[in-house]
């Protein structure tokens, strides 16, 4: 950095210091009186003006930060919107911003030129920390100079971080035009995206009709760009270590071979492993070949696996079920999919990396078939995209989840807990594992929901 970019840098970063102290002494204060303070900083720096080139030249020159902030599914549901960004920018310096649960998945991205680390927490109880921490990494933003930010926010302070990136032009989605003037600065849970839409310069509304996330994200170039898509499909990319772990662990195991994830972002997502257990069973009563790879890490994947373990048989264990439970990462997670036939289990972020391998998916949801299903609810955002693929659900809410007539994304209501999904019979799974392999052989990919 060059004396005179490290003087424009730190003038932003005194404004943002400054900016934390009057809050204090204010006791919070709107977004436009945030803007109105810290734009005239970035016009004295130079992060307004636009460079006198050519189109041709401004499009070689263009530098893009992509900032993602949401968990493993989402990443993936996000990897065709980087290659068809790298598709229109080819000559472009992309950036993308991701937090330490995807940096896995992330850092062997062949469409971006660097990964930036952001190590902060994935929600602030805390405002001071948030804004500390995203000074922080503004600092490594403002340094490069970005002419175009995407913010593919799922949190809504992703947008005041897309702001405070000092990009000249900022693309967000998912936020709305209707401000609220709320003293959101100095108490977090007042950021939404209502307040936080003058932190873009161009707001792409979502599709007002029922599409998967990935056509909501490939919307937003089509919008911007008018620009058709050129391939709808999604990416994973593991290292050629990544698929020698996998192969040496498969090339002996009988088939057909099924991947397994216990996991869940929520707990209400989990199905018991006690009754995955009995799915199990029936599985190999009809196929004697069968094996079953289990996928997932941390302590409560951990606990699951072993709860599965004491609900089968030892020998039963021993020859029909592989337990990976932190043992693999995500890469070589989805090295192993990538061998298997199908993908069983929870609506996980594995799931959707299965489903971006192309392998069939076979998932047990939480969200009630006597519910209705809204535009923007799971089962019509997070479905399993672009492969044959079976969704089993409980075929009623419980009365704690039916009591509460205010919309919930997941349709059950009991996120601490399984809940409406401990409903599912094991031979309810077993008939949609025969329904998928009819899908299969039909190619069929629409989302199949039964219950």
């Amino acid at each position: 950095m060059d004396d005179k970019n490290f003087a424009n840098v730190t003038l932003i970063l005194n404004a943002f210091r400054e900016f934390a102290e009057i809050i204090k002494k204010n006791g919070g204060l709107t977004v436009n009186q945030f803007i109105k303070f810290i734009e005239p900083k970035f016009i004295e720096a130079g992060y307004r003006q636009t460079s006198k080139v050519t189109a041709y030249t401004a499009r070689r020159q263009t530098k893009i930060l992509i900032l993602h902030d949401a968990g493993a599914g989402d990443f993936v549901i996000n990897t065709g919107f980087l290659r068809e960004i790298r598709r229109l920018y080819p000559n472009a310096y992309i950036a993308l911003s991701v937090k330490a649960n995807v940096i896995q998945l992330a850092e062997l991205c062949p469409y971006v030129d660097e990964v930036i680390f952001n190590e902060g927490k994935f929600t602030y109880a805390d405002f001071y920390e948030m804004f500390n921490d995203y000074i922080k990494l503004a600092e490594k933003f403002l340094a490069t100079k970005f002419d175009i930010c995407y913010s593919l926010a799922y949190l809504a302070e992703t947008n005041f971080l897309m702001y405070m990136s000092g990009a000249q032009t900022r693309i967000s989605v998912n936020v709305y035009t209707d401000l609220i003037e709320e003293n959101v600065f100095a108490n977090i849970k007042f950021f939404n995206f209502k307040n936080t839409a003058p932190f873009s310069t161009k707001i792409v509304s979502r599709p007002q009709y029922r599409c998967h996330r990935v056509d909501m994200i490939f919307h937003i170039l089509e919008e911007l760009l008018s620009a058709p898509i050129d391939n709808r499909d999604l990416e994973i990319w593991y290292s050629p270590l990544d698929a020698a772990f996998a192969k040496n662990l498969v090339v002996k195991l009988r088939r057909p071979l099924y991947a397994l994830c216990l996991g869940g972002s929520h707990d209400r997502k989990k199905y018991p492993p006690e009754k995955y257990a009995k799915f199990l069973e029936l599985v190999v009563k009809d196929e004697p070949q069968s094996t079953f790879i289990i996928l997932g890490g941390g302590k409560n994947d951990l606990k699951s696996a072993q709860i599965l373990k004491e609900n089968l048989d030892k020998k039963f264990f021993s020859e029909h079920v592989i337990d990976l439970t932190n043992k693999a990462n995500y890469r070589q997670s989805a090295a192993v999919i990538n061998l298997c036939d199908a993908y069983i289990g929870n609506d996980t972020g594995t799931m959707h990396i299965a489903a971006a391998l192309k392998i069939p998916v076979l998932c047990v949801n939480c969200f009630p078939a006597d519910l209705k299903i809204g535009i923007g609810d799971i089962l019509a955002v997070y479905y399993p995209y672009g492969v044959p693929n079976v969704i089993v659900r409980p075929k009623n809410a419980l009365p704690e989840c039916t009591a509460d007539k205010s919309h919930q994304v997941y349709g059950c209501r009991v996120a601490m807990k399984p809940h409406c999904i401990t409903q599912i019979e094991p031979n309810t799974i077993f008939d949609g594992l025969k329904v998928l392999k009819k899908r299969i052989a039909e190619k069929n990919f629409k989302p199949l929901y039964i219950f």
